[in-house]
């Protein structure tokens, strides 16, 4: 672990830095934040994979049965270009406003 004020490396047990006396965080409560932090990061991920993987999945289908049934085909293929569609623009906004907060 590092100090933030210096710079310098620090045991994690220790409460104050030895070089400029900065206080130093409780390991103990970022490591759990990190964690949390990764673990929504993760259902992110996951649920994005699905969110896109849907869509392009109803598409697929509809052009198996794309000559049995036309008109299925037509509106399947519709609203899964839609939502498709959706999803670009959501995570697009998404990422837009993370790299915002970041600045």
């Amino acid at each position: 672990m590092y100090c933030r004020n210096c710079g310098n490396q620090v045991e994690s047990s220790h409460k104050f830095c030895a070089k400029c006396g900065a206080e130093l965080p409780d390991s103990s409560i970022a490591t759990s934040t990190t964690n949390v932090a990764m673990d929504d990061r993760n259902e992110a991920i996951i649920f994005g994979a699905i969110s896109f993987a849907a869509p392009l999945l109803g598409l697929i289908i509809a052009f198996i049965f794309k000559d049995k049934k036309p008109k299925a085909f037509k509106v399947g293929a519709i609203v899964a270009s839609i939502m498709l569609a959706l999803r670009i623009i959501y995570f697009v906004f998404i990422f837009v406003v993370a790299i915002l907060e970041n600045i």
